[in-house]
């Protein structure tokens, strides 16, 4: 695995996702590669699927609320969040 050497601080990943089970093929593998490595390195992990806006926004306020008191997270979007699609 390439090893990257950055001042970058991070304390907490949060995976965003609203896919359906049809949809989330590549988001499964990615995660079966990825949870074990941020497990063995020790990065909290949290996964949340909100299924309308508000539950979105919940959500980043949550994460906002976090971050003012010491949370460096990372935030990952699925590309495609069904919530938002009309």
């Amino acid at each position: 695995m390439p090893q990257f050497s950055s001042p970058l601080t991070v304390n907490s990943f949060f995976w965003i996702t609203s896919l359906r089970p049809t949809e989330r093929g590549v988001t499964r593998r990615i995660q079966e590669d990825l949870l074990p490595y941020l497990d063995r390195i020790g990065l909290r992990y949290h996964t949340f699927e909100p299924q309308i806006a508000t539950e979105l926004l919940a959500i980043l306020s949550d994460i906002a609320q976090q971050a003012d008191v010491g949370l460096k997270p990372i935030l990952h979007f699925d590309p495609r969040c069904s919530f938002l699609v009309t």
